[in-house]
């Protein structure tokens, strides 16, 4: 059996991913997920020595699990975190270092062209805007008729706003200001979401709501938004139910960014992919 892994090295997240390749389609064979918030080792655009080690040692425990399950090809990924690193080789030379060979370093726009590649293994839009949200960054695609009419990243994300004052024109700021150089950026009353804080968002309003669509509107959305800046225990309790851990302490920048979009873009309803850039 041919397997392949990626290893997606996140501004949030580092995740594991094995998958295999069939006749019939891509079947994920295992996932693991670790919350190393890398963006929060990043000083004046220096990834801290603690940083490198904790990729490090997270990478080296990932490929002790690919050499248990016998895994064909690996292969890295590395987004935001370590795009504008002033010790950027030193970064990538600790990922290597750990025994992870084949690593690529996407540009924003790759990565947003990635997540909207991988999108179309569940996507049921053709038309529209595709949003994700990660640690350190948020892409945009505005598509049409399955087909890319711009690609865009902006350096945001739920941890790199969780470390910043809680101003919600932050996102809205930065939206604009990228929707005025991407004017093909289009209005759409649906967009995909990608990520943790779009699946946590779903979780936790399906819980509320009792729907299991995999969709959301933007009123379910900005209640839960609001509810938990106010601290409203009903929906404090809906969280910390629904949402893991680690996901809780950036869960509000993150709908900030996500409420933002939706403002900017006339976004009415959300669908979110189980897939994306690994895939």
């Amino acid at each position: 059996m041919h397997t392949t892994a990626i290893i997606d090295i996140g501004s949030n997240t580092i995740v594991l991913v094995i998958y295999q390749m069939d006749d019939t389609g891509l079947h994920q064979l295992y996932y693991q997920s670790i919350a190393a918030h890398l963006v929060a080792c990043i000083h004046d655009h220096k990834m801290s020595d603690e940083g490198l080690q904790k990729a490090q040692n997270i990478i080296r425990g990932y490929l002790e699990k690919c050499q248990d399950m016998h895994v064909s090809d690996i292969y890295g990924d590395v987004t935001e975190c370590g795009r504008n690193l002033i010790n950027q080789e030193a970064f990538l030379s600790a990922i290597k270092e750990a025994g992870l060979e084949n690593v690529r370093l996407l540009t924003g726009e790759e990565e947003a062209m990635c997540d909207f590649y991988g999108t179309s293994l569940d996507r049921t839009i053709h038309d529209g805007l595709m949003i994700d949200i990660g640690g350190g960054s948020t892409e945009f695609v505005s598509f049409a008729k399955d087909r890319i009419l711009d690609a865009v990243s902006i350096p945001l994300g739920c941890v790199r706003l969780s470390t910043m004052a809680p101003d919600p024109q932050i996102s809205e700021t930065e939206i604009e200001k990228m929707r005025t150089i991407h004017p093909q950026m289009l209005n759409s009353p649906t967009a995909v979401g990608v990520g943790g804080t779009i699946r946590a968002c779903r979780k936790t309003v399906e819980a509320v709501t009792g729907s299991s669509q995999a969709r959301f509107f933007t009123a379910d959305l900005l209640a839960l938004y609001e509810g938990l800046k106010k601290e409203d225990p009903f929906w404090q309790k809906a969280a910390k139910e629904n949402v893991t851990p680690d996901r809780l302490p950036v869960l509000v920048p993150g709908l900030g960014m996500l409420a933002a979009a939706a403002k900017s873009f006339g976004i009415q309803e959300f669908v979110s992919s189980e897939y994306g850039v690994r895939e």
